[in-house]
């Protein structure tokens, strides 16, 4: 897997929902798996959210959204999410997500919010 996308509602369930926010939940490492590709089933994680494949990478969308806005991560010049242990791979997921939701509604980041 080459990158991950995350549509903008997509983005705003994982940061909104607290079983989500961390591998200490299941929801947190059942998401950490699907980032690092170790797994493909994301409907069983939340019926909210979808994953599809698409060529060399996946794409986090949220059921029923059209929504143009995406988080977009290449995996291969990062090096995040399959180098790190999941409660890394969630605690980044969770700054790279609260920080994209500010930047679209155009407000400032908080100092612990930077990566």
């Amino acid at each position: 897997m080459r990158y991950i996308a995350i549509q903008r509602p997509a983005a705003e369930e994982i940061a909104s929902n607290r079983l989500m926010q961390s591998a200490e939940f299941e929801l947190g490492r059942r998401i950490a798996e699907v980032l690092c590709g170790k797994s493909d089933r994301l409907a069983d994680i939340s019926p909210r959210l979808d994953l599809e494949k698409t060529g060399d990478g996946r794409v986090i969308t949220f059921v029923g959204s059209s929504s143009p806005q995406f988080i977009v991560v290449d995996l291969e010049t990062s090096g995040l999410f399959c180098e790190q242990s999941a409660a890394e791979t969630m605690q980044c997921l969770q700054k790279i997500a609260r920080f994209a939701l500010k930047y679209w509604d155009n407000k400032v980041p908080a100092s612990g919010e930077m990566l």
